[in-house]
């Protein structure tokens, strides 16, 4: 599992042990919000308007993902799809096949 905030770090945590694994570090604000888009792919995003990509088992940055003019406040994936809740857009039911967030 994964937890961030205002000190604009990602923590990730063993699932069983509990214990801190990774500590994710690139936000330049508060990070808002956490998803995982697979076992070991997270997404993490916040105030710096800026949604980052992780590799969760091997606690690596993969990419930015840039392009909000406002922070994105929230980020949500299941079989429908990707949500992306920022100040200034939502996206919608992005497809897993089409979704630049994998």
């Amino acid at each position: 599992f994964a937890a961030a905030g205002a000190d604009r770090t990602v923590r990730v945590y063993g699932i069983t042990s509990g214990k801190l694994e990774h500590a994710l570090t690139g936000h330049k604000a508060a990070v808002t919000s956490l998803v995982f888009l697979s076992n070991d792919r997270l997404a993490s995003a916040g105030g710096d308007k800026v949604i980052k990509l992780w590799d969760a088992k091997a606690g690596t940055h993969v990419r930015d993902l840039e392009g909000h003019t406002a922070a994105v406040l929230a980020l949500a994936a299941g079989d429908g799809g990707l949500v992306i809740r920022g100040q200034d857009k939502v996206w919608l039911g992005v497809k897993s096949n089409d979704c630049p967030y994998r």
